[in-house]
């Protein structure tokens, strides 16, 4: 992070550009991402919604960064991820 220029990140992030966004988007974030915070894609999802644009949004304990739990421990986390799927398909089909 030190070696970044100063306000890389801001200048950089999705939030700054949501105005321009005028496709549906889903957001999909591991829940336990120990390298770009759960609150990254939250904050954008507020951007959106703010916005009215149409958007989903899922934390998965099935995604991370590096898969470390068992995959039985996982289950309950299957359907709404098919559901997210289910709405980015659903939207894409749109666009087609």
């Amino acid at each position: 992070m030190n070696q970044l220029p100063r306000n890389f990140i801001r200048e950089n992030s999705p939030r700054g550009v949501v105005e321009s966004w005028r496709s549906p988007i889903a957001l999909l974030h591991g829940a336990d991402d120990p390298v770009i915070s759960p609150a990254e894609s939250e904050t954008l999802y507020s951007a959106l919604r703010e916005r009215k644009i149409a958007s989903s949004h899922l934390s998965s304990k099935l995604l991370t960064h590096g898969d470390h739990l068992p995959f039985y421990t996982q289950i309950p986390e299957i359907l709404p991820l098919a559901r997210l799927w289910g709405y980015f398909l659903e939207k894409a089909s749109d666009f087609s």
